[in-house]
């Protein structure tokens, strides 16, 4: 419905034609109007509000622009844009006349009119931009939160507001075109890119790029400057016309930002072949074939291999894993990614081993190496005459026992501090380091070499410790906690205290228990040394699917390389070797802006390492999220971190 409001007389209601609807007026004052409709952005063009005179023939269009529909799973917010027009040197343009565009992440862009109360659109979470349209006679600043990070059931009000000019002072306008291209794969349209107008005596304007090009009116006299956000598989070029003093009487001025996605040359296959034959010489007739032997090779996984390889790329890191196998004479084929290797073998009393040059090294992309272990039996440690078989102290398969069968190698027997005597289940592959910690504190010593500190034990004891435990805590295992958390251990001695503690703690949101036994011990220490843990979460793993949609705005793609580690890194905690503070900082105000609140549980934090490491895309964040990181004051120092 529709409302023609003439020289202070009743409004006149009608419905909307395509073909346009005509009246007879008296001359003077009019205005149209439109009922709003929360499905359509409503935009008035050409005349539909002013003065009409004598014999004079107006057109108002009033266009409506459906708003997209959001999926009911897809978390929102809102932002309420108003519209404020300053008239201190004779201009009389009103909100109506001018003409804005809201960008958010997931839409296409809605075109509305201004509205001195302000127009309201409710909009997927993620990055969002308001932009207006020149015009002429108007200067135009934009508030702070007329672009940024739309955060799930937030709301928000951007006010753009125009003064007119002084036509004493002497004005341009600079047309921003923004071009992309991609002539080696690359995807990025030219929205993607965020662009900033420096100028005298305005405040710096941000904006999406724009093809057709974006025009602002500034100041003439005053240097200017259009600079772009670094993105790292582009080279940006500007034209002649991106920076200098736009001079009295321009009219115009364009400045063209071209972006050239990078040539990547195709990379290699990061990853080679390990071939293990397994061969037993019998010199003296023992029954043991290439299977009775059991082998361990220590490899750089293969990339795609789970997430083990996508860490090491990603975040710098060093990480192997081991693989247990029983020999081959034909050979055990192993795909594995560039870096050192080794094989080794399990000690046999009756055998003497040997390695050929290919066991140790350093595997190179798309090599192809074997390895050959050599067993040769040993003589009998018997004396000579003796034996019924008549030799000279050789074995002999005819006398059943003259020899002892081999012995399995002794494995530890895993015990928590206070309680040797009850045995916990036998991991397939305890880390050694599980042990020490399970021990008492002298023994933990040792095994770093360092001395008792009980002033520290105490200030952590009662600073940190608590916050990870139950109350009700058994002696034996609050102990064992109390070790790992003040001492570590030499794979994760680098970390500090809070560090430590948020790796116990990151245990405990990913099983709902404490560390009880071995087991568990080794899986804290591979989530503290940038490894995955043995036992993996299936209900975890589900439950994380919800906050990596929140924060993302959008499913996870198990396909996805960079979603994969983000995924993993929320699951279960995985530490990077190096922190980057600056990432954490950036990645805790994202959380913000997403929460209305910093990280402080361990899950939450698990979801901030996600951010700051995972390398997922957050291009849209670089220029809002690194200011007044100085504020974010519950993260802590590298020595003792808030726990994680």
């Amino acid at each position: 419905m529709d409302y023609l409001d003439a020289n202070g007389a009743t409004s006149t209601s009608f419905s909307g034609n395509g073909q346009g609807t005509t009246f007879t007026v008296e001359q003077g004052a009019y205005k149209v109007t439109e009922d709003a409709d929360e499905g359509y952005a409503t935009t008035y063009a050409g005349d539909c509000e002013g003065t009409i005179t004598a014999g004079q023939n107006l057109t108002c269009t009033v266009t409506n622009n459906d708003l997209p529909i959001i999926p009911s799973d897809v978390a929102t917010g809102t932002i309420r844009i108003i519209k404020n027009v300053v008239n201190d040197h004779g201009a009389t343009s009103t909100a109506q006349d001018f003409t804005l565009t809201l960008s958010a992440s997931g839409t296409n862009p809605i075109n509305f009119t201004g509205n001195a109360s302000g127009t309201e659109f409710v909009i997927p979470v993620g990055a969002y931009t308001v932009i207006e349209q020149t015009a002429a006679g108007y200067t135009a600043t934009y508030s702070e939160d007329c672009s940024g990070i739309m955060a799930a059931g937030s709301s928000t009000v951007c006010t753009v507001t125009n003064d007119d000019i002084d036509t004493s002072i002497a004005t341009g306008t600079i047309t921003i075109i923004k071009q992309v291209i991609n002539d080696n794969e690359g995807q990025s349209s030219p929205e993607d890119f965020s662009l900033t107008l420096n100028a005298s005596n305005t405040e710096p304007i941000i904006f999406n790029g724009n093809a057709s090009g974006t025009s602002f009116v500034i100041e003439a006299g005053g240097y200017y400057e259009v600079t772009e956000d670094a993105y790292e598989d582009y080279t940006a070029s500007y034209s002649e016309g991106c920076s200098g003093i736009l001079e009295a009487g321009t009219t115009s001025t364009v400045c063209t930002v071209t972006n050239n996605d990078n040539y990547n040359e195709q990379p290699p296959s990061n990853r080679g072949k390990l071939i293990v034959v397994k061969k037993v010489v019998h010199s003296y007739s023992r029954p043991e074939n290439a299977s009775d032997f059991t082998l361990r090779a220590t490899y750089m996984p293969a990339p795609n291999d789970d997430t083990a390889y996508a860490f090491a790329k990603v975040m710098d890191i060093v990480t192997s894993t081991t693989s247990v196998f029983r020999g081959n004479e034909t050979g055990t084929e192993f795909e594995v990614g560039v870096g050192p290797y080794s094989v080794t073998e399990d000690a046999n009393p009756y055998y003497n081993t040997a390695y050929s040059e290919g066991c140790r090294g350093n595997i190179v992309s798309d090599m192809t190496v074997t390895c050959t272990v050599t067993n040769t039996d040993k003589p009998s440690s018997g004396g000579g005459g003796g034996s019924s078989s008549g030799g000279g102290g050789g074995w002999s398969p005819g006398i059943l026992g003259s020899t002892p069968a081999p012995t399995a190698v002794p494995q530890p027997t895993p015990r928590v501090l206070g309680a040797e005597d009850e045995e916990a289940p036998l991991c397939i592959l305890t880390e050694a380091e599980a042990l020490y910690v399970t021990s008492d504190v002298r023994t933990i010593l040792g095994h770093l070499g360092v001395n008792r500190n009980e002033a520290m034990e105490e200030k952590y004891n009662k600073e940190l410790t608590p916050r990870v435990v139950p109350a009700d805590i058994s002696p034996e295992h609050l102990a064992a906690i109390q070790n790992f958390v003040n001492y570590g251990t030499k794979s994760n001695v680098r970390l500090g205290q809070g560090e430590r503690a948020g790796a116990v703690n990151s245990f405990r949101a990913i099983y709902k228990r404490i560390p009880a036994n071995e087991c568990d011990w080794q899986n804290v220490i591979k989530i503290a040394d940038t490894k995955m843990p043995y036992d993996l979460n299936a209900g975890r793993e589900e439950e994380v699917l919800k906050t990596f949609k929140e924060i993302y705005g959008y499913d996870y793609d198990s396909n996805n390389l960079l979603e994969r580690i983000a995924h993993k890194v929320m699951s279960y905690g995985v530490r990077p070797q190096i922190r980057d503070l600056d990432a954490e900082y950036t990645a805790a105000k994202v959380f913000y802006r997403i929460y209305g609140k910093f990280p402080t549980t361990a899950s939450e934090w698990d979801a901030n390492r996600a951010l700051a490491y995972s390398g997922i895309p957050q291009k849209w964040l670089t220029k809002d999220l690194t200011k007044n990181a100085s504020l974010i004051t519950n993260i802590g120092t590298n020595n003792t971190p808030i726990s994680r």
